[in-house]
Parts: structure tokens; C-alpha cells; sequence
């Protein structure tokens, strides 16, 4: 990934020191003694144009470490900044070598993308310059992945928790790959926890309930409102703008109305007398969804 040079020198001076940093903005110098800010690099005249430039020769940063350029789509994201024309040329010139990268450093940069104030801005770094392909494989046609821009802006835009924006955030880069493929590219191509990777699945697997406004059982829509990921779906409907007259919401409605008394949804143990193997299951199933629907009101 470019950080194993074959030899190591040490600066001789703090200017030396800055001039190796990656970037302007991240290159400035405190003397506490005279309270000065110190710099060497420019950094100062990017921050007041709201500019992310690299030290010196982009491409020599970049050959570096590699990971650099993703955290200019990182430094876009959290700033709200632009990027330098000769920045942005480098990081879409080495863009492919971005594979170089470890599996855990290039999943925690982009995590940091999705939970930052202005997602949509790194979104658009790493499609502009190429890299999504390379971390977040994109189909060519259709969709563009600058479709996708809008709801990065609603995301960084919500009152939403660092866990959940992770979260919302992959679930949306990654809301071209099948539902049957989802848990084993997560798992093959990054290194996201398990309890993360178990929350992205299960939104992306409700995705369809929460946007549909027909032909969605009341119990399953029921069940994603009592469920443990009710204020991440409610989040997720927010943030792709869905129908507000949706399955889930009719649910929500009667919820707040008429609570339901989930002490009568059956157990096994309720059932067992009556049927047993692998019927048991289905049984359950079809009495609990007559209570979630309010057709009996006990399980007797």
C-alpha cells in the first residue's frame, strides 16, 4: 500500500517534517510559546478557500500511502471542502491502485465517509475520480452513481447517530448487489463487524417493505415496527424520502391508536399440544399474524 519504503530518513528540521504530510490542512504547526500557527505548505490560504490539496507532488503523496486518496474523499466529507484540480487529476490517474489497500483500512475510510457531516461530498470525490469502482464496485449503466447523491445529502442532513449513519451508509453503497449476494460480499470484500453487518442486511432486506404503499401484510410491517431496528428503518424511510402513506406507516398509526396486547401472541409451548415438527413453525407464524392484524384479539 506504499507505506514499506526501503529506507527510512528523519527530518532535520520541522519544515522538512510538514513537506512529507499528506495534506496542506493537516500540515500546520503550533508555537505554544508565541501562540503563531506555522506554515510552510499553504495550508492556511486552503482552509480560508475551503481547498483539499496534498503536499507538494499529489502523485509522490499518493505513492506513498496509497489510502491517502480516499482520505481526500474523507476530508471532503467531513469539511464540506473541494478538492485541488492537480489533487483530484493524481487520484484519477492512480485511482486503480487504491486496491492496494488493506481490507481493514480502506472499510474504516469509508465507514468515516458515510458517518461525516457531508457524505454526499465524498460520495462525489470517489465517483468523479474513479475510486468507487475500485472499493465500492459500481455497474457501469444503469444506475449512475450519482443517483445515489441525494440521499448521501439527507443523510449527513438527519439527526441521525454515528452507528446508524454507518450503517445507512453501506446500505446505500452497496444497494446494487443482490439481497442473496449482500452477506458474503460484505464479508468477503471488507472488515465491518458482525453486529454491523447483521443491521445492513436486515435493512436491506426491509428496504422494499418500507417503500411499498401496497401488497404488504399489516403483520410483516407490525413486526418491523416492534422490532429492536424500528428507529434505524424509520431513519432509512426519512433519508430516501419514501411515501410517507406507506405499510409501515398505517402500522405505526394503529400502534399509536390501539396497542396491541403482544402478552396473547402464542409461544410454542401454547401449541404444542395441537401440533408438532416442523408444522410447528408455520402454526406460529400463521397464529401470530392474526393477532399482529387484529383478526382474534387472544390465543385462545
Amino acid at each position: 500500500d506504499g507505506r514499506r519504503p526501503d529506507t527510512v530518513e528523519f527530518a532535520v528540521c520541522v519544515k522538512d517534517d510538514v513537506t512529507r504530510r499528506d495534506l496542506t490542512i493537516n500540515a500546520l504547526l503550533y508555537d505554544p510559546a508565541t501562540d503563531d500557527v506555522i506554515d510552510h505548505v499553504g495550508g492556511r490560504v486552503d482552509l480560508a478557500n475551503r481547498v483539499i490539496r496534498t503536499v507538494g507532488d499529489p502523485k509522490k503523496r499518493f505513492a506513498e500511502d496509497k489510502l491517502r486518496m480516499l482520505r481526500v474523499a474523507r476530508f471532503a466529507a467531513k469539511l464540506g471542502f473541494d478538492v485541488h484540480p492537480t489533487t483530484f487529476a493524481a487520484i484519477k490517474d492512480e485511482a486503480a491502485s487504491i486496491s492496494a489497500v488493506s481490507k481493514e483500512r480502506l472499510t474504516q475510510e469509508l465507514s468515516n465517509i458515510w458517518t461525516a457531516p457531508s457524505p454526499e461530498m465524498g460520495w462525489h470525490v470517489l465517483g468523479d475520480t474513479g475510486l468507487l469502482q475500485h472499493v465500492v464496485p459500481w455497474p457501469a449503466s444503469p444506475p449512475r452513481w450519482d443517483t445515489m447523491s441525494g440521499y448521501f445529502r439527507d443523510l449527513g442532513g438527519t439527526s441521525v447517530s454515528a452507528e446508524d449513519a454507518e450503517v445507512i451508509g453501506w446500505t446505500l453503497a452497496l444497494s446494487h448487489v443482490p439481497i442473496e449476494s449482500l452477506d458474503g460480499t460484505l464479508r468477503l470484500s471488507y472488515r465491518l463487524s458482525n453486529p454491523v453487518m447483521k443491521c445492513i442486511n436486515t435493512l436491506a432486506r426491509a428496504r422494499e417493505t418500507l417503500r411499498r404503499t401496497d401488497n404488504v401484510r399489516s403483520a410483516q410491517a407490525v413486526r418491523m415496527m416492534l422490532s429492536p431496528y424500528a428507529k434505524l428503518f424509520k431513519k432509512f424511510q426519512w433519508v430516501m424520502n419514501y411515501d410517507s402513506n406507506t405499510a409501515w406507516d398505517i402500522a405505526a398509526d394503529e400502534l399509536k391508536r390501539q396497542p396491541l396486547a403482544l402478552d396473547q401472541v402464542p409461544r410454542g409451548e401454547d401449541m404444542l399440544a395441537e401440533v408438532q415438527g416442523v408444522k410447528l413453525g408455520r402454526a406460529l407464524r400463521i397464529a401470530e399474524d392474526a393477532i399482529l392484524e387484529r383478526r382474534v384479539a387472544t390465543k385462545q
